[in-house]
């Protein structure tokens, strides 16, 4: 008898699963790695390398995610924080995914997300 995935390897209890209507399919919020927008559809790409195309703009994305804990970096693109590359060096505009996909960011949302990412500087706690 075959025992199904998710019995198991439960998911965190933290991150609920989002059904899209459109896609007919269903995932946890921790498996997206990054949506990307295209004209009125939404690209998602998930950590397992699969891609889902929904005709959900992402604005309606975002008010879903975004107390997930996922950022806007560009008027078309959203992360999940958890799979940006911090060290990997790039230009000022871009943002290296761990999946190996550069992102364009916007300049005024630059400063937001590297403070966000940034570990706390222990010479202005004393």
């Amino acid at each position: 008898m075959v025992t199904p995935y998710l019995q198991l390897n439960p998911p965190p209890l933290a991150t609920p699963s989002l059904h899209i209507r459109d896609v007919k399919e269903q995932f946890y919020s921790h498996e997206i790695v990054l949506l990307v927008a295209n004209i009125n559809y939404t690209i998602i790409y998930l950590q397992c390398g699969k891609v889902i195309v929904s005709s959900k703009n992402l604005k309606k994305y975002e008010a879903m995610l975004c107390g997930l804990g996922f950022v806007r970096i560009h008027k078309s693109t959203i992360v999940n924080p958890v799979f940006l590359d911090n060290r990997t060096p790039t230009t000022l505009n871009e943002v290296k995914m761990l999946n190996g996909k550069v992102v364009r960011m916007s300049r005024r949302r630059r400063k937001d997300i590297f403070q966000e990412n940034k570990p706390a500087d222990k010479s202005s706690i004393n």
